[in-house]
């Protein structure tokens, strides 16, 4: 089958995608994949089996005003409708994959008029991760997006795009959750794929890193991942002094990065 994935951010890398487009390449799907481009990237190129097709954004801010005031007021984009339009015709696709919330208003009439089943991949609860982001943003541009978009308005398309997908795939039962109580989604709409690492890849830096003798003799908790509120990392930390009365030898061990004073 061959698969077009939808990305609003520049690719390589995001690790999810990679996994998931790997794993349907071993499986015999041709996979294709839309992202954002930035100057010095092909427009089209072959990263490790995935065909990426890139969209140039205008230099001059003017020309993505009306895009912008588009996706802002009605949250569609045309610049990324047509792209991905041309994409399906042009190589045939038979199955629309995007990733995160943002563009799935977009890509639904795409999937309508070409008749082909459109997957949401649901990295998170977007409408509470946008809350978080913009935390750590400057006052005033917290302050502009939260009149043009507002977090109640983010729910709103959640619950709305949802209705219309094929299918829905998301990390965690608790987001499952979520989308049945809160979104109205069908149970059997809904498939789990948590966002784990690659044990070989992983079992390699294992061997070959220090830390693998540093903790040889303790009970290791580990968290990998961007760090941020929205993650639940202050809950871990707070349960260690009741973890170690039961397991003294316990380390809690955080791999990632992220931005902000609550990340320190």
């Amino acid at each position: 089958m061959k698969v077009c994935m939808v990305l609003k951010n520049k690719f390589p890398t995001d690790i999810r995608v990679e996994k998931e487009a790997r794993a349907l390449i071993d499986a015999g799907h041709e996979i294709y994949l839309l992202s954002l481009g930035k100057a010095g990237m092909e427009k089209v190129e072959d990263v490790e089996g995935i065909k990426v097709i890139r969209i140039f954004q205008k230099e001059n801010v003017i020309y993505r005003i009306p895009d912008y005031m588009s996706f802002n007021f009605f949250f569609d984009s045309p610049l990324w409708r047509q792209q991905l339009q041309t994409v399906v015709e042009n190589y045939k696709i038979e199955l629309i994959h995007i990733h995160d919330l943002p563009l799935i208003k977009t890509a639904i009439p795409v999937a309508k008029k070409n008749d082909i089943p459109l997957i949401a991949d649901l990295h998170e609860n977007y409408p509470e991760a946008k809350r978080t982001w913009r935390e750590i943003k400057k006052p005033l541009i917290n302050r502009i997006e939260d009149f043009i978009t507002p977090i109640w308005r983010w729910k709103k398309l959640e619950k709305s795009v949802l209705q219309e997908v094929t299918y829905l795939v998301t990390v965690v039962e608790e987001a499952k959750d979520h989308y049945i109580n809160e979104c109205r989604v069908p149970p059997e709409k809904i498939k789990v794929i948590m966002n784990c690492e690659e044990m070989e890849s992983f079992k390699n830096l294992i061997e070959n890193n220090n830390l693998t003798a540093e903790f040889e003799n303790n009970f290791v908790i580990t968290y990998i991942g961007g760090f941020g509120t929205h993650r639940g990392i202050d809950t871990a930390i707070k349960s260690m002094p009741d973890i170690l009365k039961s397991i003294p030898k316990a380390k809690l061990l955080l791999v990632g990065k992220g931005v902000g004073k609550n990340c320190r």
